[in-house]
């Protein structure tokens, strides 16, 4: 319901008339501001200051999201690019490991539930079977080189003498080398 505003001297006057119509008024503008601040509180209420899900989010926010990415579009599409060699890993006629996943006794049909029937399944034919590689990287280890140098007496100058040992590290690579 939308009221004309009445003008200063208008109120003074209703006060004095009716005192009873500016108290009414009063109240009727206090509950209208208490709803109005209900709706606006519910308006800056979204995912990041309650613990509502960002479906829920309505509206404008007063700060927007951060971005995910810095990065700028490229415009190129998210595929191999022209000129690009599709190399993919071919399978290995030798595997490391071989891992054969059987049916169980309560294998059922993923499609209509019905139990398979596993006693084919004694006898695998791998032209049958569905053939899946994984190509993954060895764990990084540790080997550690010990090299003795033997010591003995030179025959010649009655001292002691050392065959330098064929191991020695290059310097800042961590690597031991032989020679």
């Amino acid at each position: 319901m939308k009221l004309k505003r009445p003008s200063r001297e208008q109120l003074i006057e209703l006060a004095k008339t009716d005192p009873e119509a500016i108290a009414d008024l009063v109240l009727m503008l206090w509950d209208r501001m208490e709803k109005l601040e209900a709706k606006v509180a519910e308006l800056e209420r979204n995912s990041r200051s309650s613990s509502k899900p960002p479906s829920s989010d309505k509206g404008n926010f007063t700060n927007p999201p951060k971005p995910r990415s810095l990065r700028k579009k490229s415009g190129r599409k998210p595929v191999g690019q022209k000129g690009h060699s599709e190399n993919t890993l071919e399978q290995s006629a030798t595997p490391d490991h071989i891992i054969e996943h059987r049916f169980s006794g309560a294998a059922r049909c993923l499609k209509c539930g019905a139990p398979l029937d596993t006693a084919d399944s004694e006898t695998l034919d791998h032209d049958e079977c569905e053939c899946r590689q994984i190509f993954e990287l060895p764990a990084i280890k540790i080997e550690v080189l010990l090299g003795f140098s033997w010591a003995g007496k030179c025959g010649k100058m009655k001292d002691a003498g050392r065959i330098e040992s064929p191991l020695r590290t290059v310097a800042g690579t961590g690597l031991a080398l032989e020679g």
